[in-house]
């Protein structure tokens, strides 16, 4: 009877040795992934779950088999290409601005292309600055004449008998 106790004794010994081993390896393998556990709640923040990191690590792990680095240069490199990417497309949106900015500065150049040749054909042909600045202001005296006669408040007659011409 007592070397059955004995024996019975020893297989608790072993269970509890073996539960306390496998205690043991659970707490090592809690340590060693506790610097991942700000990582992990942060993925989850973003909602990636591992499927979402899966072609990440294949693009790191075939980016290091091919440029024949190790894993951290290849994902830091890709991060590099990325930002350089991003960039690359904020310089595109800077040129097809600064190209519509110079259309219109050409248009507006143009224009103004157009009136010094006007003013240079009719300063050759004998024109006078002065008659030039007579005939610039002229619509906005003549607009001033034709509100000033009262048109279309039934004074009878096309000018109310005054004199349009000064």
């Amino acid at each position: 009877m007592i070397e059955q106790k004995r024996q019975e004794l020893d297989v608790e010994r072993q269970q509890i040795a073996q539960i306390r081993h496998s205690i043991d390896q659970h707490r090592y393998d809690l340590q060693e992934l506790e610097p991942f556990i700000p990582l992990a709640r942060q993925l989850q923040a973003m909602k990636i779950d591992i499927t979402n990191f899966l072609p990440w690590v294949e693009t790191i792990n075939e980016y290091a088999v091919t440029r024949n680095t190790d894993l951290t240069t290849a994902a830091y490199n890709i991060a590099d290409h990325l930002r350089e990417y991003r960039q690359l497309g904020s310089l595109h949106k800077a040129i097809e601005h600064t190209r519509q900015q110079l259309s219109v500065l050409d248009a507006f150049t143009a224009q103004k292309q157009q009136a010094l040749s006007i003013l240079m054909n009719l300063q050759a042909k004998g024109v006078t600055d002065a008659d030039i600045v007579n005939l610039v202001n002229f619509p906005g005296r003549w607009n001033k004449q034709w509100s000033g006669l009262g048109m279309g408040q039934g004074n009878g007659g096309v000018n109310g008998g005054k004199t349009l011409v000064r």
